[in-house]
């Protein structure tokens, strides 16, 4: 996908503080995209926080949390979704 499709998109990735969800979540912020990563590990979502700075908005939660998935999409209206919680590496 060029860069310009994703350039001041929002992108919601679960599983994102380790991982597949962390890479995914690391190229579609180098890609232009603001990524809100949510995981269960807060310490490790701050670290990648630091990482990429304001392109990263870090929530530390349960993504299977059916409440919490339709307040974040409410929040936060990704024009992407990546659904990778839970996954093994």
């Amino acid at each position: 996908m060029p860069t310009q499709e994703l350039s001041g998109t929002r992108a919601l990735v679960t599983g994102a503080s380790r991982g597949f969800g962390r890479a995914i979540a690391v190229a579609l912020s180098k890609h232009g995209a603001h990524v809100v990563g949510v995981a269960r590990d807060p310490g490790r979502l701050e670290e990648l926080h630091q990482q990429l700075g304001g392109t990263f908005t870090p929530v530390a939660a349960d993504a299977a949390d059916p409440v919490l998935a339709g307040q974040l999409l409410n929040k936060y209206r990704p024009h992407t979704l990546v659904l990778n919680a839970g996954a093994a590496p």
